[in-house]
């Protein structure tokens, strides 16, 4: 595996490429762009582009694309922000589990173990000898005499009591994956996907010989359910039934245990929503500060025209949208102050670029805010903390850090909320 950060650039290996020059890799991954290939003094390179994740190149090699910003806690941001990760559905990869979930995650892992029990039905149940003992005319097997003697002493025949060995399906590893399905099958959330209702659907049916007698909550020290012992689609199937019982998530580093399908994590998306996310939380109880989302309309969205149209305008004539990532609102002494907010996922060593504060000042000047914010990762020539970048008549304009390294990250995600409401008091 070969590790690089976003956008950063790496030598290709020789091994990978044909006699031809040409790259050695699945067409997929070429499609997707998720990095590209250039030249540098005559050497061919990767250019990682805007995705973070293991992404496979060929049936020998994955690249490992990291952020490009120090993150340790990339997995609470994927968590608040809701992030929707890109599937590559043809790909494989090996998590561990994570304390932080979301919606979006819990989809994708009860999808994964879908596929498996899939793979499991289609491949062969596993079967366990159990012992059957039954009163029969026509024995076979072992005749249990004392157990025979005991019986034609209350029933007065010929009966006898037997014993013999049989391989069945109806066991513990596939009683757990029944009950897991039966509780996907009473959850409406997840049955609204008519692709996944048809799928636990057919499981349901396929394991009908097997009993749905199992306690979820002894699933976790259940010795039968010791994942060594079982074929590697049953070892998938039930780590990732694990996870979703225990109401884990997954984490995005490199090692782990459990198979599912390789994820790409778009940080710049990821990163707005998680901010926008933060502060809906920091102000929930907050009456005199809004929140509002700046791409899009609504009581609870703070897009707007960037501009007030001339009066002979054309009634059809669409006007240019301002959308800043974030609006804030706050209402004190009948006088309402907004400040605007930019995302930037980017790592800046000063200032931030031209265009970016050339749209915070539009921004800004649009809706007659006292601050225009830029908020960015911290790094380690810019660390938490709210910097001025410059004013304007009744403006000033900020760059502010949030350190997504922070080792208690809920401590920092407060504090940038508490340094924005600041602005809004003064």
């Amino acid at each position: 595996m070969l590790t690089v950060e976003e956008f950063r650039d790496m030598d290709i290996p020789d091994s990978l490429l044909l006699p031809s020059g040409e790259l050695l890799a699945y067409p997929e991954v070429i499609e997707r762009n998720f990095f590209s290939i250039r030249y540098k003094k005559g050497k061919p390179v990767f250019q990682a582009g805007g995705w973070v994740g293991v992404i496979p190149i060929n049936d020998k090699l994955c690249l490992n694309i990291t952020p490009k910003v120090p993150i340790s806690n990339l997995e609470r941001l994927v968590f608040l922000s809701n992030h929707k990760p890109d599937v590559l559905k043809n790909f494989k990869r090996r998590y561990s589990p994570h304390h932080y979930s979301s919606k979006n995650l819990n989809e994708f892992l009860t999808d994964c173990f879908i596929r498996h029990v899939e793979d499991i039905i289609n491949t062969g149940l596993f079967k366990r000898f159990t012992k059957i003992e039954k009163r029969t005319l026509f024995p076979s097997g072992k005749i249990n005499f004392i157990k025979t003697i005991r019986a034609r002493g209350k029933t007065n025949d010929a009966h006898v009591v037997t014993s013999h060995y049989e391989r069945t399906t109806d066991n513990e590893p596939n009683r757990f994956l029944k009950k897991i399905c039966l509780e996907f099958s009473r959850n409406p959330d997840l049955m609204k996907d008519k692709h996944r209702r048809l799928s636990i659907q057919y499981i349901l049916n396929s394991l009908a010989e097997v009993s749905d007698h199992y306690n979820l909550l002894d699933a976790e020290t259940d010795p039968h359910l010791n994942r060594d012992n079982l074929k590697e689609s049953y070892q998938d199937a039930i780590g990732l039934a694990l996870i979703l019982t225990s109401g884990k998530g997954i984490s995005f580093g490199p090692l782990g245990a459990t198979s599912a399908n390789s994820l790409i994590l778009n940080l710049a998306e990821a990163f707005e929503w998680y901010v926008l996310e933060i502060l809906r939380i920091a102000y929930q109880n907050n009456q005199a500060i809004k929140v509002l989302d700046g791409n899009k309309g609504g009581l609870d969205g703070g897009k707007k025209p960037l501009l007030t149209p001339p009066e002979n305008i054309l009634n059809n004539q669409k006007p240019i949208m301002a959308t800043p990532d974030i609006v804030l609102k706050a209402s004190k002494d009948d006088e309402i102050r907004s400040i605007v907010l930019d995302v930037k996922y980017k790592s800046i060593d000063k200032l931030p670029d031209r265009d970016d504060l050339n749209q915070i000042i539009s921004y800004a000047a649009s809706y007659g805010a006292s601050h225009g914010i830029l908020i960015l990762p911290a790094n380690a020539n810019n660390p938490s903390g709210l910097n001025l970048i410059g004013e304007l008549p009744g403006m000033k304009f900020y760059s502010l850090f949030i350190d997504l390294n922070h080792v208690n990250i809920e401590e920092e995600e407060s504090l940038l909320a508490s340094r924005l409401e600041s602005l809004l008091e003064n």
